[in-house]
């Protein structure tokens, strides 16, 4: 079961979500009505709903007011149940509600935290459990449900959502939208802005404010040569269009997977399409994740460990071997820091997770990214690609749009692979999923790429002099992977060659910005003190954020910068990101 839900979804669940929705920006709250279409399976006398910081106003149940449902006693991380008494034929419950203005699934953004500067937005994330903070639902993957919604503003806004949307109702700022696959909860999501829109193709297209639609629109153009990539490798996509939505800086993901319209940040806009690896990422999930969802977020890393696996076979055939190749040893040394920053939580490093009690976004880390990849690595390795590539397609397709945990997908797979490598695959399993840290047998990924970064590296150790041309051609994880490489002790003119040789100063790729940042607070050059403060500031993602406040507070006077900073910021930054910067300065 799961355990990060109040609700008695496996007694009785919801079918169909009706939503309508007022969203009033003055008042920072959405007026909503929720009708779920329901099945009373084992003839239950209660359906019971996740809330969190919600106003119930009124219950309906098919037709009749009523007056005797409760709210449970808050629980920490998980809100609060709706409890509603039904009768075993009960088929709808309408619930009337308000949101409240410090939701936290919900961002209000006042115009002049938006690139335009002129009108205000709101946008929602639910992953993981937030979708109970702007609707009373069964908020848990183990439950799908299809959904439909009439979305009005109360200002003449782009309204969009992660469903087919079709033709404004009439009156000004309403629009209806419908899902008609299975999805989670956390995969409902809603934006209202200032938004323009260039299609791509005639499945893809590109959202975001007028004022860097363009760039928007020259970053992400290889949209639909990613899909047939996607296609070829693993089956057809079944979510009829794949367009992206660029949202302003204080949203706390490289991106959110939600159907038929990824939410991006925009520090993938680098230029050069260099950082569209991110977007491979989401497109995955449009299989895993989307179509094949964890059960609990215990078994976080069935989404993400086959997905960033996914993504790299993307990236094998746009870019090639050694590419995907180098990607995967940046994520390798992501999975290590991980696991010595867990290091004293040993049962966080397994790949199946027991969060009870806790935040599910604890289980958020590069183990289920990483170590999931790899660990797939491991089985595509003894059965060999071709028979690998073969049960991914058949995987996919047999459990579409369906939640599954990690015990239905080791019988699966041991059901599929051939006897002679019963056992084999048996003890792979057993040591990645179960086990902590990595196996002992196991070796980091090469590639030709990172041989040239490792002899660049032992030049500059030698302090020998160093000919900044040799790094002219390398990629942007070149750059990241020299620059890790690098800790405290560099002096400020050996930090000004640096900035200068890697041309950092010319750049907007991020992630190499967030490289050079952790070496400014690292070696105190405060040269670079005002562009580092500036970096934290504006943007909200926490992969960036989160690392970089670590860094503050460990060094000498830190903690004050980074309280002083963090003052400055708070209010741009979500909810999410904002939670996880006061338990570091806490």
């Amino acid at each position: 079961m799961d355990q990060h839900t109040l609700s008695n979804y496996s007694e009785v669940f919801t079918q169909h979500l009706k939503l309508k929705l007022n969203v009033l920006f003055e008042e920072k709250k959405i007026i909503g009505t929720a009708i779920h279409e329901i099945k009373n399976l084992s003839r239950a006398a209660n359906f019971v709903l996740d809330t969190a910081d919600l106003n119930i106003q009124s219950v309906e149940i098919d037709g009749l007011p009523c007056y005797n449902y409760s709210m449970g006693i808050e629980v920490l991380h998980l809100g609060k149940a709706l409890i509603i008494p039904i009768q075993a034929d009960s088929s709808e419950v309408k619930i009337l509600y308000e949101t409240r203005p410090d939701a936290a699934g919900i961002q209000w953004l006042d115009p002049q935290q938006t690139e335009g500067k002129n009108h205000p937005m709101v946008y929602t994330q639910s992953q993981a459990i937030l979708a109970r903070t702007w609707i009373p639902c069964q908020d848990t993957p183990a439950s799908k449900i299809t959904w439909e919604a009439e979305v009005s503003s109360d200002k003449n806004l782009e309204v969009v959502m992660s469903g087919k949307r079709k033709k404004p109702t009439g009156h000004i700022g309403a629009y209806n939208f419908r899902m008609t696959n299975k999805v989670a909860s956390y995969l409902i999501s809603m934006c209202i802005g200032n938004l323009a829109y260039t299609q791509l193709s005639n499945r893809c297209g590109v959202y975001a404010e007028p004022e860097i639609i363009d760039a928007a629109v020259s970053e992400f153009s290889d949209m639909d040569t990613m899909l047939d990539s996607a296609q070829m490798l693993y089956g057809d996509y079944r979510w009829e269009t794949f367009d992206v939505l660029v949202l302003p800086y204080s949203f706390p993901f490289g991106g959110m997977e939600n159907p038929m319209l990824t939410f991006l940040t925009p520090t993938l806009i680098a230029g050069d399409q260099s950082l569209t690896n991110v977007v491979a990422h989401e497109l995955a999930h449009a299989w895993s994740g989307n179509l094949i969802t964890n059960k609990t977020w215990n078994d976080f890393w069935l989404n993400e460990g086959f997905t960033v696996y996914f993504e790299r076979r993307i990236i094998e055939q746009s870019e090639g071997a050694q590419a995907a190749s180098l990607h995967a040893y940046l994520g390798y040394q992501d999975l290590i820091d991980d696991l010595s920053n867990l290091s004293s939580k040993p049962d966080d490093t397994k790949l199946l997770l027991n969060l009870a009690g806790r935040d599910p976004d604890d289980g958020m880390t590069h183990i289920a990214y990483e170590k999931g990849f790899f660990l797939l690595i491991a089985i595509e390795k003894e059965l060999g690609r071709t028979d690998w590539d073969q049960f991914m397609k058949d995987y996919f397709s047999h459990f579409a749009c369906q939640s599954i945990s990690t015990s239905e997908f080791r019988t699966y797979l041991l059901d599929q692979v051939p006897v002679s490598k019963l056992g084999l695959i048996q003890t792979i399993l057993d040591e990645w999923i179960d086990q902590p840290g990595l196996p002992s047998d196991f070796e980091a990924p090469c590639s030709e790429l990172y041989d040239d970064v490792q002899s660049f590296m032992q030049t500059w150790a030698r302090n020998q002099t160093v000919d900044f041309t040799a790094t002219s051609g390398w990629s942007w994880i070149q750059k990241v992977l020299f620059l890790n490489g690098l800790d405290e002790g560099i002096s400020d003119n050996e930090m000004s060659e640096l900035y200068s040789g890697l041309q950092i100063d010319t750049t907007q790729n991020s992630e190499i910005l967030f490289a050079w940042y952790k070496l400014v607070i690292q070696n105190n050059y405060t040269t670079q003190q005002d562009e580092m403060e500036a970096f934290i500031i504006k943007v909200g993602r926490r992969k960036f954020v989160e690392p970089l406040y670590k860094l503050l507070i460990e060094t000498r006077d830190g903690k004050l910068l980074a309280q002083e900073i963090f003052a400055k910021a708070k209010d741009g930054y979500h909810s999410i990101t904002r939670k996880t910067v006061e338990a570091i300065l806490q």
